[in-house]
């Protein structure tokens, strides 16, 4: 009995114990049950916001238009007529959703009315551009990087099914696209992401092998097909590759500024002249450089301090390299002292011309694509500039024409010139704007570089001038004309 009392008597003790450890279980609800009225009102209000969100979500709809130029903001290529552009998330009046179930990548028509031809089933390809390329069974693949899962995927051109989907290893939101070496026997694909660059088959998509290394993105690698070599950039270093089996050629280190993010490492390869040139960034004002290596990767010349973007490219065009200035991001420039475009000459850096653009307002300039005899130098920018194409001339930099496009343009990825058309993405609008440049071109962009093998951001070949001005192209039109 004496046990069973002492028994009874530990228990009420407990009791006390138990409610102070279990306070937001026992006393919490009593408080709730004593306030109920308000707690009902509470929970009406939250079930009304759920209703009201679940409406909204449920009304919007898919996006979808004839035309190519709607909804695609985002890089792209253009191969025989076709050209191929990615999406990213942007929503600019949320009324529309691009869930996993948006199709990120479309097929357009690459002259007017530049009508829609199909879309692609891939998820969220944030800035990159997709690659269209042939199997040695003569299948054509979309290749794509879908961010969220980490991954490469292959979409058959003509059917739509997927083909295939590589491992679930590729990190990496600021990616801007692949590069390729044709093994005679196939073609092996080169991504290069946050963790390293990854090699992987056209056929299957599996990896064949890879080089781990750290960067903020990745930077597509430049390919010689001739002699089998990859290079690669990764934050603080550039490797030499043997291109067939991923064995390290040449490794060097590279002091800060060192950072990579997304961009182009050039090849160039004219005549006698061998070099690779690569671009460096530092999130700071005036704090970006170009340093250009010979084919064993020795220094030949580099420019540092220069106030250039985090996400800016390299032109190479006629014995020039150039890059952009100004940062949309992170920096902002005061005053006009940085509005000077710069050439140089590969060969050993000389500065060949410069391009003055300090009367004009514009917050920067990332890509420089060059065709027939000219750069084209878009202006990216916020609400409050109205944004320009400056059409300079690759001899002496002399600036020959101004574009003004009437509004702010801006996308992370680079323009695209095929056909005598420049396409630029506009996040602002989600839409492509076109510029029309010449009269009566064929001509291809296969890489997110032009050429993507050696990724100089220029149309190869000279093509019969017009001397017409360019001429801005709407969207809208195009859409009334297709539907």
């Amino acid at each position: 009995m004496r046990i069973k009392y002492f028994f009874y008597f530990l228990l009420i003790l407990s009791i006390p114990f138990f409610i102070l450890t279990n306070i937001e279980k026992v006393i919490l609800p009593i408080n709730k049950i004593l306030n109920l009225g308000e707690n009902f009102k509470i929970l009406e209000r939250d079930l009304d916001e759920k209703f009201n969100t679940l409406e909204k979500e449920r009304t919007k709809k898919i996006p979808s238009s004839s035309s190519g130029l709607n909804y695609y903001a985002q890089g792209g290529v253009v191969l025989d007529n076709v050209a191929y552009f990615t999406a990213d998330h942007s929503n600019p009046n949320d009324n529309y959703d691009k869930s996993k179930y948006f199709p990120y990548v479309i097929a357009f028509e690459a002259t007017p009315p530049f009508k829609k031809i199909r879309t692609y089933a891939f998820e969220d390809t944030y800035d990159s551009s997709p690659i269209v390329l042939k199997t040695k069974h003569n299948k054509t693949l979309v290749i794509a990087h879908e961010y969220k899962r980490k991954r490469t995927k292959a979409i058959n051109a003509k059917t739509g099914n997927t083909e295939w989907v590589s491992e679930d290893n590729q990190p990496g939101a600021n990616f801007f696209g692949y590069s390729y070496f044709d093994t005679g026997d196939g073609k092996i694909l080169y991504g290069a992401f946050r963790n390293g660059i990854h090699a992987m088959s056209l056929v299957d998509g599996k990896e064949i092998w890879a080089i781990k290394r750290k960067s903020i993105g990745g930077a597509t690698p430049a390919v010689d097909q001739e002699k089998g070599f990859v290079y690669y950039q990764y934050n603080g270093g550039v490797i030499k590759i043997n291109a067939l089996d991923g064995s390290i050629i040449k490794e060097i280190k590279v002091e800060k500024t060192n950072n990579v993010i997304s961009w182009n490492t050039v090849l160039v390869k004219d005549k006698n002249l061998y070099r690779v040139a690569t671009y460096w960034h530092e999130f700071k004002e005036y704090d970006s450089a170009i340093r250009v290596y010979d084919s064993n990767l020795n220094l030949k010349w580099e420019k540092l301090g220069l106030p250039s973007s985090k996400k800016g490219t390299l032109t190479y065009a006629n014995g020039i390299l150039t890059t952009g200035v100004g940062n949309y991001w992170l920096e902002k420039y005061f005053g006009d002292k940085w509005k000077v475009i710069k050439a140089w000459s590969v060969l050993d850096g000389s500065l060949k011309w410069t391009a003055d653009l300090k009367n004009y307002g514009f917050r920067s300039i990332m890509n420089i694509p060059y065709f027939n005899g000219y750069f084209y130098a878009e202006t990216q920018d916020t609400y409050g500039f109205k944004s320009k194409i400056f059409k300079i001339n690759s001899e002496n930099g002399n600036v020959e024409e101004v574009l003004e496009h009437g509004k702010s343009i801006n996308s992370c990825a680079p323009v695209v010139i095929a056909n005598g058309y420049m396409f630029s993405g506009d996040l602002h609008s989600d839409k492509i704007i076109v510029t029309k440049l010449e009269d009566n071109v064929i001509s291809n962009w296969k890489g997110p570089f032009g050429n993507p093998q050696t990724n100089t951001n220029s149309v190869e070949g000279v093509f019969i001038k017009s001397n017409k001005k360019m001429k801005a192209i709407n969207p809208k039109r195009i859409q009334k004309v297709v539907q």
